[in-house]
């Protein structure tokens, strides 16, 4: 994935996104499956994880310094999970669309030669584009599952 494609990504989930304000109250708020989460649930996790590569991630593959600790998941997911119960649709939908947009303005910031830096991660030897992509990825699989609720 080229950095335009990770851009183009960004834009099609905050588009996606955004387009979940048509949802019923119930649509938004119950669960895709049974023992799932909701889709305000599935979208406000991203808030976090958005606001993680922003400060603990891009500052510090730039800076060659070594990455702080990753979050908890389960920690990190709970949490998201709480405040997705109590923040409203529109309220959600606002601060995924700011942190998306932080995040990808950052990407945007990035150099050629920035994205081909290697990481790395536990033992893993990975590009700054590579680790994106991954969380792109991650984005890819939670759509994928909202749309195949919203279509049945």
């Amino acid at each position: 994935m080229t950095k335009q494609e990770l851009l183009n990504h960004h834009t099609n989930v905050m588009n996606f996104v955004m387009s979940l304000n048509q949802l019923t109250k119930n649509e938004w708020q119950s669960p895709i499956e049974e023992g799932k989460w909701s889709i305000a649930e599935i979208v406000y996790h991203f808030i976090p994880w958005d606001l993680f590569i922003i400060e603990k991630r891009l500052p510090f593959f730039r800076s060659n310094q070594s990455l702080p600790q990753a979050p908890i998941v389960e920690e990190l997911n709970k949490t998201s999970s709480e405040k997705a119960k109590i923040t409203s649709k529109e309220g959600t939908i606002k601060y995924f669309i700011e942190t998306r947009t932080l995040l990808k303005n950052q990407i945007e910031s990035l150099t050629e030669n920035e994205c081909g830096i290697e990481i790395v991660i536990g033992t893993k030897k990975i590009t700054i584009i590579d680790y994106l992509f991954g969380m792109a990825e991650h984005d890819q699989h939670h759509i994928k599952q909202i749309k195949n609720y919203l279509n049945s």
